[in-house]
């Protein structure tokens, strides 16, 4: 079973391989796959959107995901 993860960071490190997505933005699975080579499901992207739409203005969402036992 796979696990997304997401944490607010004010600090989104450009230069690693991160999946970030910034205050203002829309979370695209799509483009998540492309990057991270999992498409997470519908009801992650709603939960995942949703704490996007908690931002503030200089804050980032750092997403991630693994396996979970």
């Amino acid at each position: 079973m796979i696990k997304f993860e997401y944490i607010k960071t004010r600090e989104p490190d450009s230069a690693g391989s991160n999946f970030y997505v910034g205050y203002g933005r829309e979370f695209d699975e799509e483009t998540y796959e492309k990057a991270c080579g999992i498409k997470p499901p519908k009801d992650v992207c709603r939960q995942i959107q949703k704490a996007v739409d908690d931002l503030q203005h200089d804050e980032w969402l750092q997403i991630s995901h693994g396996e979970h036992i």
